[in-house]
């Protein structure tokens, strides 16, 4: 009898330790998919209300033409930032992080993943093959020939070739353990419908967990006060009768 009690009781324990990291998973798969929006929060931005900047793009040699990536996708001026109107990616993603310009030949990378160019200073965007593996876009810049130098956690990427950075031994292995967990908690590695397939469990893991504490101090307050009533009707019996 004694040693049910004991497992009942470290169950109880475990369940309600186990609980809060059950919790700590579904809130991070929710928080890594929206990162944007929980970024904005943190540094004093509502993303509601709409975009903010990652970078910008002006030239003293096309002064009019203003290009702005934001959470919410590329902005574009031509008349010097009195009217904007949103560019047409061909890739999804909000994020646009850098933009470089070299003539009428403009890139841009959007969500760490993707590439684009345009040649006609920003009318129509296309996406360009970079082998990034597994890595994600940290800046761009263009090398003497025009081309892109793209730099990613992993090295730098110019002519199609990734130059691996000088790599320690102990220092990569987190960093891939780090990318691993990450990944496998956002939804964007399970590919177009991983995100809201991701959020849906996140938070059906923090309702159940919610649910079952809920049912868990229901259930506590019921025994107590089930004892409580055992107690004051024994006390209520052992009273002297009034003469």
């Amino acid at each position: 009898m004694a040693m049910t009690k004991n497992m009942l009781t470290l169950h109880k324990w475990l369940g309600l330790v186990g609980g809060v990291f059950i919790l700590i998973a579904g809130a991070t798969a929710v928080g890594l998919n929206h990162g944007d929006q929980l970024r904005a929060l943190t540094e004093g931005h509502d993303a509601s209300e709409g975009p903010y900047a990652h970078s910008v793009l002006a030239t003293a040699a096309y002064p009019d033409h203003l290009l702005v990536g934001t959470n919410h996708g590329l902005f574009e001026s031509t008349n010097g930032g009195k009217a904007w109107h949103q560019a047409t990616l061909p890739v999804e993603g909000d994020r646009v992080g850098a933009l470089v310009r070299d003539g009428d030949h403009l890139w841009a990378s959007v969500a760490g993943k993707h590439v684009l160019r345009s040649d006609d200073a920003g009318r129509h965007w296309a996406e360009v093959a970079v082998p990034l593996g597994d890595n994600h876009v940290e800046a761009l810049g263009l090398d003497a020939a025009g081309q892109p130098v793209v730099v990613t956690e992993g090295g730098v990427i110019a002519g199609g070739v990734l130059t691996p950075r000088p790599s320690v031994p102990g220092v990569e292995r987190a960093k891939r353990m780090q990318s691993f967990i990450a990944e496998l908690h956002m939804g964007d590695m399970y590919g177009r419908f991983g995100v809201p397939i991701t959020d849906i469990i996140g938070l059906s893991l923090i309702a159940l967990v919610l649910s079952g504490y809920f049912l868990f101090i229901q259930r506590e307050y019921k025994v107590r006060m089930a004892r409580r009533k055992v107690r004051l009707a024994a006390a209520a019996k052992s009273r002297p009768a009034l003469a």
